[in-house]
């Protein structure tokens, strides 16, 4: 009976590779290698049988390629990673079992199905071909209906495993946008939240203001809130004082450091042009450089300690701008900046 049907096998090889023309019987096939061609490495030791299973896997969309020995096949793999791959188990040199493993090893080759082809029959084989890595086992002599039919099935199986690992990235790349979106809307909230406080308290201010009837009692007030507005902050107001345009320190908060020394206007560009001048040391942030009023406060007459600082105009109704000088601000906050607005009407 085995006799019969060896040479009913080796009989249909010969008839299939003298003939011209060959029907894989098979249609639709995944398309594979980032919209390719499927490839499919081959090998067997008896080069009819690895040229007639090329022959008959290969198809418009689909591409196998015979070698005969491991060796061959494992370079090419290497250089050019297949879709699946077909090893015979009994071959000299390098066995099916030998190069399983080896393929097996290549980082880019781990995931190739591989189905392994062969003559034994017995089940320590069958397990030994599984427990290597392999995802199917074909024996000898096969029906190439079979074959094709298995090779088709993992060859599906191969596709979809991709689609759900691209569906698996994309996932994680949404999930992780979706992440980012949610940590901004809680900065923006916790910044709103800031600037209402903050609003609130400017306007608790202006209130405050205007139910003052002395100066020395308005600096008080400024000086009250300015605490409570910046508190993680220090600084000090300048205003106008004489006909020489000297400015000085009306009142501090924080444990400002600097003595009071009286300055004139053309010493601080913020009050030059209007502007706030914002300096962070670390970050190379200066919206307005080069000030020697703000360099002196901030230095503490030392280039030996940079210390990140606000200098912002302020408005005086009924007279010259004053000058909030605000120190340790934070970029990313809105320290000394909620005074940007603020009006004193000084009686």
């Amino acid at each position: 009976m085995r006799k019969k049907k060896c040479k009913y096998y080796y009989c249909r090889i010969k008839s299939c590779l003298s003939s011209k023309t060959l029907s894989t019987g098979r249609g639709s096939e995944v398309v594979m290698n980032g919209g390719g061609k499927t490839r499919i490495l081959i090998v067997d030791d008896t080069p009819e049988i690895a040229n007639l299973l090329a022959r008959m896997l290969t198809n418009e969309n689909r591409e196998a390629v015979p070698f005969f020995n491991g060796g061959m096949l494992l370079g090419e793999a290497v250089n050019q990673p297949p879709d699946l791959i077909i090893i015979d188990i009994n071959m000299p040199d390098m066995n099916g079992y030998e190069l399983c493993n080896e393929l097996k090893k290549q980082p880019r080759l781990g995931g190739v199905p591989v189905i392994f082809l062969s003559s034994y029959h017995d089940i320590e084989n069958k397990m030994r071909a599984f427990s290597m890595g392999g995802v199917d086992f074909i024996t000898k002599p096969f029906q190439i209906e079979e074959v094709e039919a298995r090779v088709d099935t993992h060859l599906k199986i191969l596709g979809m495993q991709r689609e759900l690992k691209e569906y698996s990235l994309e996932l994680e790349s949404n999930l992780s946008e979706i992440q980012n979106m949610n940590l901004s809307l809680q900065k923006a909230n916790s910044m709103l939240e800031l600037q209402s406080s903050r609003a609130s308290l400017l306007f608790e201010m202006l209130e405050s203001l205007q139910t003052v009837s002395t100066e020395k009692d308005v600096w008080e007030t400024a000086r009250s809130f300015s605490n409570k507005l910046m508190p993680d902050s220090s600084g000090a107001a300048y205003f106008p004082e004489g006909p020489a345009e000297q400015y000085k320190k009306i009142f501090h908060w924080g444990g400002f450091a600097d003595e009071g020394r009286p300055f004139r206007a053309a010493g601080c560009r913020a009050l030059q042009e209007g502007k706030i001048h914002f300096v962070d040391p670390d970050a190379g942030v200066a919206e307005l450089p080069d000030c020697r009023f703000c360099n002196e406060t901030s230095n503490n007459g030392s280039s030996a300690e940079r210390i990140t600082h606000c200098c912002v105009p302020l408005e005086v109704a009924g007279g010259k701008p004053g000058l909030f000088h605000v120190r340790h601000v934070a970029p990313d906050n809105t320290e000394g900046k909620a005074v940007l607005n603020l009006k004193i009407a000084v009686h």
